[in-house]
This record gives C-alpha cells, sequence and structure tokens, in this order.
C-alpha cells in the first residue's frame, strides 16, 4: 500500500512538473504574429516634393500566423477612414477561418489602434473560437507598441506606413 501511494505522488509530481495536472487542462496558446502589415491612406502631401493626391481609402495588408497550429494566411481590405472594419463588419482573410476588425476608436493616420483577429480552428469535431487583440502604435519609438513606421509625402502621395517588428497578437478567450 506504501508502495502505491509513493508510485502516486510520484507520478503526479512528473505530471505536474510537464504541466499535464487536471489543474489546468488548457494548454498555454503562444501569441499570434502579425507580419508585412502595410498602411496606405489619405494623409497629408502638402509637404514639399510632394506629388499626386492623397487616396480616398485606406488600404491595409498583413500575414497573419498561428504558431499554435502552423497556419498562415495573408489579410487586407480597402475601406473608406469612415467606414473601418468593426465587430459587426468584420474582414475575412483568405483562409475564411480567420477575420479582423478594429475597436474604436480607431485613428486611420497610420497606427494607433486597435487591432481584433478572431480564428476559428476546426480540427475536430467541435471547432474552437479563438479571439486576440493587439494595440498597435507609430512614430512613438519610446513605446512597446510602437509597430510601425508611418510618413507622408514624396514619392508617395497619402500616408505609407511599414512594419517595424512582429507584432504579437495575445490570445485573450477561446470557447
Amino acid at each position: 500500500m506504501l508502495f502505491i501511494s509513493r508510485l502516486s505522488s510520484a507520478l503526479t509530481l512528473a505530471l505536474a512538473i510537464a504541466g499535464l495536472t487536471s489543474a489546468d487542462p488548457t494548454p498555454t496558446l503562444q501569441p499570434w504574429q502579425i507580419t508585412a502589415m502595410d498602411i496606405n491612406g489619405p494623409g497629408p502631401i502638402n509637404i514639399p516634393g510632394a506629388t499626386g493626391t492623397s487616396p480616398a481609402n485606406v488600404t491595409i495588408s498583413f500575414t497573419f500566423f498561428d504558431p499554435n497550429s502552423n497556419r498562415s494566411t495573408t489579410c487586407g481590405a480597402t475601406y473608406l477612414p469612415a467606414n473601418y472594419p468593426t465587430a459587426l463588419s468584420q474582414i475575412h482573410c483568405a483562409d475564411y477561418a480567420v477575420t479582423f476588425y478594429f475597436t474604436p476608436p480607431y485613428t486611420f493616420f497610420g497606427g494607433n489602434f486597435t487591432l481584433d483577429v478572431e480564428f476559428i480552428d476546426s480540427p475536430a469535431a467541435v471547432p474552437t473560437a479563438y479571439a486576440g487583440s493587439v494595440y498597435v502604435l507609430d512614430n512613438n519609438y519610446t513605446s512597446p507598441a510602437n509597430y510601425l513606421s508611418c510618413y507622408g509625402g514624396a514619392p508617395y502621395a497619402g500616408l505609407t506606413c511599414t512594419q517595424l517588428k512582429t507584432i504579437p497578437v495575445p490570445i485573450t478567450s477561446a470557447t
């Protein structure tokens, strides 16, 4: 009997070290990764040397990667600044299991927005819906949320933003 008790204790300890105890049955999920984000939209063209006219629409594109399922897809949209994608008008990515939108307040002048991403993973009979969000800032090099560099004028018209580093999107919920 003592042997079984010690064996049970040793097994419980081994499982706890491995992170497999019943106290925490959900695995720790790695944050999603956003790469290759580009934004172009209306912006200042009254800069010396600026040419052309400012575009009326905002165009955003990026790559979504889920390291948990090893799935990747491209996402993008073109919209009028006042009609940005919201929770009620989500945009599907190339992989229809991934959607994105912005949480107000949203500033179409480059960065300064919260990007919300939803992903439905359905490898099993019952799909799991995941959600995550991240605040994205531009040209504020003292902030850890500074993921974009935005500039206006020549040789581009309007405002152009390019990504400085990978944007981690923490997964905030799973249903």
